[in-house]
């Protein structure tokens, strides 16, 4: 750890670096670790999706997020909306949008691409969806990663 020490100095002026470093070396032997010297001499640290130490955090509402965006593309005039995410809040709201426009849910619209490889999963999954006979008019992708596969594996078609 002597190399954290080399870089606190640096930490205190660059608070940006600090919440991301802060956030990278929090994980460490699958446990929540952070310097404590980073704490003391940043003044301003927030935390993403979860708080460490009693620091204030940031926490994304994934379920209202997907039903606004599914929503949206209702709205458009879209009834049959593939589901593309991870296993997360995020399918709750989608449900939620598609019941509150009286669209009945449908299982095989549903699909959860690998969080390891985000990518070529969606891109996969996009592919064979376009194929089907009876296929989606519109994707809600719940990661930049994945809508940029879905565009990609759309335009290849």
């Amino acid at each position: 750890m002597m190399w954290v020490n080399r870089l606190i100095p640096w930490v205190k002026w660059w608070p940006v670096l600090a919440v991301v470093l802060v956030f990278a070396l929090g994980i460490v032997g699958g446990r929540a670790w952070f310097p404590r010297t980073i704490i003391e001499r940043v003044d301003k640290i927030i935390c993403l999706e979860e708080s460490f130490y009693d620091l204030p955090a940031v926490v994304f509402d994934r379920a209202n997020a997907a039903r606004m965006a599914v929503e949206h593309l209702i709205k458009l005039g879209h009834r049959r909306i593939a589901f593309l995410a991870i296993a997360d809040q995020r399918l709750s709201g989608y449900r939620q949008a598609l019941g509150e426009h009286e669209i009945p849910f449908d299982e095989s619209l549903v699909h959860y691409f690998e969080p390891a490889t985000p990518t070529k999963s969606a891109y996969e999954i996009t592919a064979a969806l376009i194929k089907k006979k009876d296929k989606p008019t519109a994707i809600f992708a719940a990661t930049d990663e994945s809508a940029i596969a879905a565009i990609a594996a759309i335009k290849d078609s």
